[in-house]
């Protein structure tokens, strides 16, 4: 309102200024005249500028946006905030309070902020009532403890009564006593947490906690824990091992979130092998985090020597912003792995440039733009086949991320970054000259180098550009004896599948450090080859390089199908996608089949982003062979693979536009 009406009324006022000096020609009646209309327009004005102000700060107020030293007008603000007190909209009603107590106005005493807050301890909405109980507390406003006690007895909302329990018990021990083996679980939960809060050593508080801690029921556990979190009672380490051990998904969960409070070495260790297990690494790696447990995550790191741990461990150490992770996480970039430096890399994204580590980052980019310069030189190789050409450029496209991670490291992170992300959204002719605000950031030799790999010109005039940049090519042999000799240290474990094609097996033992990753189960029969030649068969993955569709093979698990068999049911909770190998299924909306689907197709494919009721049910026409990927090995999966979540993302945002389309020219005819 302000910001329109003042230059408005300024803009009018100036106008009647300039006629009145350069236009009026009659007596002093007409001058009269002319201010008393202009003082008339002026007031008119001002009443309207002054209720636009009001009704905009009064909703201003009621989404709490403003503070008082911030209000043109305090008293008026003041107002709006007692009226939004009377609201029917509980969001209001909460946000006039607090404004309130964050802001103490001098126009509102003391008793009657507490009058207001006493008023609301029995208001008709729940929220609000647990609001202004917590309100209370936080500014010592004493409750009659009759009325305390009919809320903990009789209020219908379970979090009003625990609320009602911690204040009372906080301000009296004896009442707390009273209520520690109380029959419902929230109101004991609360008189513990507000006996302990003022007496953290209360015996008979310590006894019921401990009493709750080692209850069979799971409840009880979790409210047990949820105490000993908010609270930080170390004393009882020993039972949140226990509960770390418990078959309960829940409280296994609740109990590493409260280990991650209380900073004890045996706890920590403890939760860091977590990092292990399929459902709980992620809730692991949060409370390491908090911990900056650098010490104990390295030595997980080195006593598993496992890929998956080491993956982890880097997830856990790009959540942390202390000189240790970072130290860390420097020292993983330098690792023989491609696998290990592109996740290094992607959490290093989080923290500073490393002005101190320039000599190993740029040791680093001068490695990869040698190995950008060896697979140039491949494209003069006549025999490699057209999927191993596909994979070495996909091996170039995540190079050059690699160089990316590797510059941001150095340079100016923000340009960096925005360079990266107009390469990604440039076509292939333009993307050279995304790197243009790249020109005065990077040296000289850097951009030059990078522009030949973007440069979209002939192969053997990149290959001319890159000898003139980094010196004539020394490698000696074809592109796949390089790749078997450097294995997991450059290249994907597909390239590396496919440079291995059609070699002889004497010739294997020239390689001793090469190694593949470990995919099949014992219980498979269809090759990881297979696999992705499926996955790429598929509407859905035709898209996607065969290097990330052999990511996602090691997670397909083969289930089969009886004819007439219901695989799912419409209505079902979704937590998986199929990939039809072998038969047919039929998909049904009740007793109507909608359609029919045979090998290569896929169904279910949004339950491996959300899980939602399936939305038609399937059910075997013959004896069927499945490929099942499961949502939470998927999740697994991107964590890991950073690609896989980009080209997922991708395509079902290819399908939704399609889809779309189909719709806008179904609603034109």
């Amino acid at each position: 309102a302000k910001g329109f009406y003042e230059p408005l009324g300024l803009g009018i006022g100036g106008l009647m200024l300039y006629l009145s000096h350069h236009l009026w020609q009659g007596g002093d009646w007409f001058l009269v005249e002319e201010i008393v209309i202009g003082a008339l327009f002026a007031l008119w004005f001002l009443r309207r500028t002054y209720r636009q102000y009001v009704l905009t700060l009064q909703e201003a107020l009621s989404k709490r946006f403003m503070a008082a030293e911030d209000l043109a007008v305090p008293d008026e603000a003041v107002h709006a905030v007692l009226k939004n007190l009377q609201s029917d909209k509980p969001k209001e009603v909460i946000n006039a309070i607090e404004w309130l107590v964050a802001n103490r106005p001098k126009s509102v005493s003391s008793d009657r902020l507490y009058r207001y807050v006493t008023e609301l301890v029995v208001h008709s909405n729940e929220r609000i009532r647990v609001k202004a109980l917590d309100i209370a507390d936080q500014l010592k406003v004493k409750l009659k403890p009759a009325q305390l006690r009919m809320m903990i007895l009789h209020d219908s909302e379970v979090s009003v009564r625990e609320k009602a329990a911690f204040v009372l018990s906080k301000d009296s021990e004896s009442a707390a006593v009273e209520f520690l083996y109380h029959d419902d679980l929230v109101v004991r939960k609360g008189a513990l947490l507000g006996l302990l809060t003022t007496h953290p050593e209360q015996a008979q508080g310590q006894t019921a906690l401990k009493a709750m801690l080692q209850s069979e029921q799971v409840k009880s556990q979790l409210a047990a824990l949820d105490i000993v979190k908010e609270l930080g009672l170390s004393t009882h380490s020993k039972l949140i091992g226990e509960a770390l051990k418990q078959p309960d998904p829940a409280v296994v969960m609740s109990a590493i979130e409260t280990a991650g409070r209380l900073k004890d070495p045996a706890l920590t260790e403890q939760v860091a092998r977590l990092l292990n297990e399929k459902i709980y690494w992620r809730q692991a790696a949060r409370s390491l985090a908090k911990l900056e447990a650098i010490p104990v995550l390295a030595a997980l790191e080195t006593s598993t020597n496992s890929l998956l741990v080491t993956q982890r461990v880097i997830a856990t150490a790009g959540q942390m912003q202390s000189e240790e992770a970072h130290a860390l996480l420097v020292e993983m970039v330098q690792r023989p792995d491609v696998t290990v430096r592109t996740s290094a890399l992607q959490a290093l994204r989080n923290y500073p440039n490393a002005r101190g580590k320039a000599a190993v980052f740029e040791q680093l980019l001068k490695e990869e733009f040698l190995l950008a310069q060896r697979l140039l030189h491949a494209t003069n190789e006549t025999d490699l086949s057209t999927d191993f050409k596909n994979s070495l450029n996909y091996e170039q496209e995540v190079l050059i991320q690699r160089i990316f991670g590797l510059l941001m490291q150095q340079y100016d992170q923000e340009a960096i970054l925005s360079t990266q992300a107009s390469l990604l959204h440039s076509s292939r002719e333009r993307r050279a000259n995304s790197l243009e605000l790249l020109q005065n950031v990077v040296p000289r030799q850097v951009y030059a180098s990078l522009h030949v790999l973007l440069d979209n010109v002939a192969d053997a005039d990149k290959i001319r550009l890159m000898d003139a940049q980094l010196g004539a090519s020394t490698a000696i042999g074809s592109i796949k004896d390089y790749i078997l000799q450097q294995g997991t240290r450059y290249f994907t474990d597909w390239t590396i599948r496919l440079a291995l094609r059609g070699i002889p097996l004497e010739t294997l033992f020239q390689y001793p450090d090469l190694r593949l990753m470990s995919h099949s189960s014992a219980t498979a029969t269809v090759s990881i080859t297979e696999r992705v030649m499926v996955l790429k068969n598929t509407e859905l993955f035709a898209e996607t390089p065969e290097n990330v569709l052999s990511s996602i093979a090691p997670i397909m698990r083969e289930v089969s199908y009886h004819e007439g068999q219901t695989i799912f049911d419409k209505g079902d909770l979704g937590t998986s996608m199929f990939v039809i190998y072998d038969g047919e299924v039929g998909i049904y909306d009740g007793k109507v089949q909608l359609a029919t689907f045979g090998r290569g197709d896929v169904f279910g494919e949004l339950a491996l982003l959300d899980t939602e009721p399936r939305s038609a049910g399937v059910v075997a026409l013959s004896d069927v062979q499945l490929f099942r990927i499961d949502q939470g090995d998927f999740y697994d999966l991107m964590d890991e693979r950073g690609e896989v979540l980009r080209n997922i993302i991708k395509i079902l945002c290819q399908r939704i536009r399609t889809q779309n389309t189909k719709l806008r020219q179904l609603s034109t005819k």
